[in-house]
């Protein structure tokens, strides 16, 4: 609601300076972060390459930053090469002669 102030001559007159916004309180800024997560600005993105990734956006009808989020998304959760490769030496005492006999051996069977 907009302040009114009464006139001398009886009349109203209607305040229609705009309310200045409130500057954001550090807790704001810190609420506001941990819930949006933090901003990320990738420079010298060549232009083929953004081309491409607007299409991709385009075509499941995503923003460009919710689409390089998801891709984001899905490599921060796939395994790293040499993760994978620590796992599988935990898991397996079979070495490589043994599955290459074994490949061998499937191949003369047949």
């Amino acid at each position: 609601m907009q302040p009114v102030a009464r006139r001398q001559d009886g009349t109203f007159a209607v305040d229609r300076t705009p309310t200045p916004l409130p500057t954001p309180s550090r807790m704001h800024n810190a609420c506001y972060n941990a819930w949006m997560g933090r901003p990320l600005q990738i420079r010298e993105v060549p232009d083929d390459v953004l081309e491409a990734l607007k299409a991709k956006a385009g075509k499941e009808h995503l923003s460009l930053a919710a689409y390089a989020l998801r891709v984001l998304e899905r490599d921060a959760a796939m395994a790293s090469v040499a993760e994978v490769l620590a796992r599988s030496s935990r898991r397996s005492a079979i070495t490589q002669q043994q599955i290459v006999a074994a490949i061998r051996a499937e191949r003369d069977a047949h």
